[in-house]
């Protein structure tokens, strides 16, 4: 599973809290792209790709309300596959 989260800025130690959460306090991996200037109440089109991966739906929308947002993709990885594969989520 891959979780894509909409953040502004100074909730990001809260969303790090509750993505760590929703694994069971496991280790989690976070990336931070930068900011993008957003108005309430656009979509955010958020696309996955991740190389010799399958991901049955890799194209989500979030509604941006200003709090914090995620959307997750169901990441099927074949036997034999790298541990370390590389991946883009694209927000538009």
């Amino acid at each position: 599973m891959v979780d894509s989260w909409t953040h502004l800025e100074q909730l990001r130690q809260k969303v790090i809290q509750r993505a760590k959460e929703a694994v069971s306090g496991r280790e989690i991996l976070d990336k931070t792209k930068g900011l993008l200037p957003v108005v309430r109440r656009m979509v955010l089109k958020v696309k996955l790709r991740i190389a010799d991966l399958l991901i049955k739906d890799p194209e989500d929308a979030i509604l941006w309300e200003g709090e914090i947002d995620s959307t997750s993709f169901a990441v099927q990885v074949s036997h034999g596959t790298a541990l370390s594969p590389v991946g883009k989520v694209r927000v538009s």
